[in-house]
């Protein structure tokens, strides 16, 4: 597989936000992949094309990715219709998606893991300990619980949480991560 292309010096927005400190490379973690993680891959490449004024289809060539993963996902499966009409339904556009187990190389390229709750994170440190250090809970606060299977309601709220989760974590420094 080639290197990834060096990254591209990102024009500064105005407003004085300085995107020198974002990281380059989020990986998001959750179960199955199929909701909370492919949910937060797609809301966090568009605040990250957002906060850069570029399309988002130029994140890749500016060195920019998001992905997700799950700890006992079924590779292939689509992303849930109700994460799909979420992320619609927030001003997001769906990316194209397949579950994908969580591996070694992707946590080995993330700069940043985030998964959906403390379990998660520690179940991630257990098999991979190359992700300690990097890898953090989204919601400092508490777990995103799995709206699998729960009215649509349950699916939306959990994607306002994870939209809110996404754009905080952008906005701080990565020094500010070691405690958060």
């Amino acid at each position: 597989m080639p290197a990834p292309p060096p990254p591209v010096a990102a024009p500064r927005p105005a407003g004085g936000w300085q995107p020198g400190w974002l990281q380059r490379v989020y990986l998001f973690v959750c179960g199955g992949n199929v909701s909370r993680s492919p949910i937060a891959q797609s809301i966090c490449g568009a605040e990250i094309a957002r906060l850069l004024g570029i399309p988002p289809e130029e994140l890749a060539a500016r060195g920019f990715r998001a992905l997700s993963a799950g700890l006992e996902a079924h590779p292939r499966r689509p992303m849930s219709d109700g994460a799909r009409r979420a992320l619609v339904e927030l001003g997001f556009a769906p990316h194209s998606h397949a579950a994908q187990r969580l591996t070694e190389e992707l946590v080995r390229d993330a700069e940043a893991i985030f998964c959906m709750t403390a379990e998660q994170c520690r179940a991630v440190v257990a098999r991979f300990p190359a992700a300690r250090g990097k890898t953090r809970r989204l919601d400092p606060i508490s777990d995103l619980a799995n709206p699998d299977g729960q009215p649509y309601e349950v699916v939306l709220a959990t994607a306002e949480r994870i939209r809110d989760a996404v754009r905080w974590r952008l906005r701080r420094r990565p020094e500010a991560l070691a405690g958060a």
